[in-house]
């Protein structure tokens, strides 16, 4: 487990080494697939990370479905984050083609919100009509289900750190 819990904090190690320390942005995409999609859905990934120049991984819970990637880069031009952010939503864009939810295990978050629509339909609706039924003042984890401008982008931020 340990492993698997530092497979994304590790690719910052790939990173050639800086002379000096820089912010360095990993995120993580979480998808859920049909079984029968998951070879098909990580091989494009993997073409996309490629065309993109995008350092990351693909691991997860396969024999259940859940793929997690993870990816990192260095900021270092609007082009690149970009590249990041248009990498994100067509490995989403992808799961969804195939079937699949962008909600694996870690939920939708606030990056993702703005997919919701694509995978629910109308039905996202219904859920909001439901939350304002069972939450008429709204304060129970407001502003979640109509959000609207939300970047599309979760990057956390890391120092490089060498060791």
């Amino acid at each position: 487990w340990e492993a698997r819990e530092k497979i994304s904090a590790s690719l910052t190690k790939l990173l050639p080494s800086p002379e000096t320390p820089r912010l360095v942005f990993q995120s993580s995409v979480d998808v859920g697939l049909p079984l029968s999609r998951m070879l098909e859905y990580v091989s494009k990934v993997k073409a996309l990370m490629e065309e993109k120049g995008i350092m990351g991984v693909c691991f997860g819970h396969v024999g259940d479905g859940n793929v997690h990637i993870g990816s990192t880069f260095v900021p270092e031009s609007p082009e690149q984050v970009e590249r990041a952010r248009s990498f994100q939503e067509e490995a989403i864009r992808l799961a969804l083609s195939l079937g699949g939810t962008l909600t694996a295990e870690h939920g939708v978050g606030l990056w993702k919100a703005p997919y919701l629509e694509e995978e629910h339909g109308p039905a996202l609706e219904l859920m909001r009509s439901l939350k304002r039924l069972l939450d008429p003042q709204g304060i129970l984890n407001p502003g979640k289900m109509a959000l609207e401008g939300i970047p599309r982008v979760a990057l956390m931020e890391r120092w490089w750190r060498e060791g």
